[in-house]
């Protein structure tokens, strides 16, 4: 039986299975610590959208930096921040919480 969680994933973002495959089966990580409503906007930098494409798409912090041209001390600063203002304490939650929100766009038919 699929979690509700990965049913609330649209479609159209792909998810790394790396990602999936941890959501628990009652879906709880689905229950934010701080009540947001959907008026609630997060705006994220350029550099901060592509950390959290990465996270999505189940890289590491090596290979985030890799791909962004910086190193991994500056994914693992940019995290930070974006845990901050998205209210989550993991990559799983940060990930959970930019699908649902939509916070970068999906990806070109990679």
């Amino acid at each position: 039986m699929r979690t509700r969680a990965v049913n609330d994933i649209p479609a159209e973002l792909p998810t790394s299975p790396r990602v999936t495959e941890r959501l628990p089966r009652d879906g709880r990580f689905l229950q934010h610590r701080r009540s947001c409503s959907p008026a609630d906007e997060v705006s994220l930098t350029p550099r901060e959208r592509d950390v959290v494409r990465g996270v999505i798409g189940g890289r590491t912090n090596r290979e985030i930096a890799r791909d962004c041209g910086v190193t991994v001390q500056s994914v693992k600063n940019v995290l930070s921040v974006v845990y901050g203002k998205c209210h989550v304490r993991s990559r799983l939650e940060l990930a959970l919480y930019a699908v649902r929100r939509r916070l970068v766009p999906p990806p070109d038919g990679d």
